[in-house]
């Protein structure tokens, strides 16, 4: 029976990124660019009239969508038994169900963001509102209690799911027909092996972000003032160099978090090269 180990999908799916750092920034430029615009567009005041929540969910699926060229081609990159495909940001007709996928796994996690304010709190119209009595609370702070719950158990809702149709990312890139019912089947007995991968190298970009992210957010702050949208809807410059600095360590956090996926992808699969568990490459490009 095909399996993998936590820790050694663990201890290779950083090697692989920190590996081939050059690469994966050449290839990160493009999306970062247009997440950066995306966000920058979504905070302007062209849609204020939009509660941050409904906000947060269109715009976050665009944001999903800019970088899912680069995603498919790491995941190719990865996937490939000898030498690596070449790691470029482009469109192809023949990834668009991977971008369905990656479209509709985005909105289901948002949307667990925005559910609980529709239901239960300010967002949705009266009709469809449901009060509930929470301890002693009431009005707003009842309000954002349900609303906190509902979204949490949402998230969680969604999460399960999502780690049993996982491998739909990695099939779809390469071009196996898995769909979800076959990442349903392949997931099976290894969900919990596939959250504590996912939750370690989580961690490790987390305390990353901590000492390296952090400390160069403050430079950028010291330096150009503190990130804000001026009265007329701008951006000024430390907002966007903020912006760009987060959605590169954004996007390496996510080059890891794919090659996890795909190396689990690979073991299960019975690829011949998964005993390997994806040895790193030479320094080529």
């Amino acid at each position: 029976m095909n399996k993998f180990y936590v820790f050694e999908i663990f201890r290779q799916a950083p090697r692989v990124v920190f590996g081939k750092t050059g690469p994966i920034f050449r290839a990160i430029l493009i999306p970062v660019i247009l997440m950066t615009a995306v966000q920058l567009v979504a905070n302007s005041q062209l849609f204020s009239w939009l509660g941050f929540g409904w906000r947060r969910l269109g715009f976050g699926v665009f944001e999903w969508l800019a970088a899912a060229p680069f995603l498919v081609a790491w995941y190719r990159y990865v996937l490939s038994p000898l030498a690596p495909t070449p790691l470029r940001y482009r469109i192809r007709r023949s990834d668009f169900p991977f971008y369905a996928y990656t479209a509709g796994f985005a909105a289901a996690l948002l949307t667990s963001f925005v559910a609980g304010n529709v239901v239960f709190g300010d967002l949705g119209p009266e009709v469809i509102r449901f009060w509930l009595t929470l301890s002693n609370t009431a009005g707003a702070g009842a309000a954002g209690i349900r609303a906190s719950l509902l979204e949490v158990g949402f998230l969680l809702l969604v999460l399960a799911v999502w780690l049993r149709l996982i491998f739909v990312f990695p099939a779809s890139a390469t071009g196996d027909r898995l769909g979800l019912a076959g990442s349903w089947i392949l997931s099976a007995n290894h969900h919990l092996k596939i959250f504590w991968v996912l939750v370690f190298i989580a961690m490790l970009f987390a305390l990353i972000g901590v000492f390296v992210l952090a400390v160069l957010v403050s430079i950028v702050s010291g330096a150009l003032g503190r990130p804000a949208i001026s009265t007329t809807g701008m951006a000024n410059a430390s907002l966007i160099a903020t912006l760009i600095l987060t959605n590169i360590y954004m996007l390496f956090a996510m080059a890891a978090q794919v090659a996890a996926v795909a190396l689990m992808y690979r073991a299960l699969k019975g690829n011949s090269a998964a005993s390997h568990l994806a040895q790193p490459w030479g320094e080529e490009d």
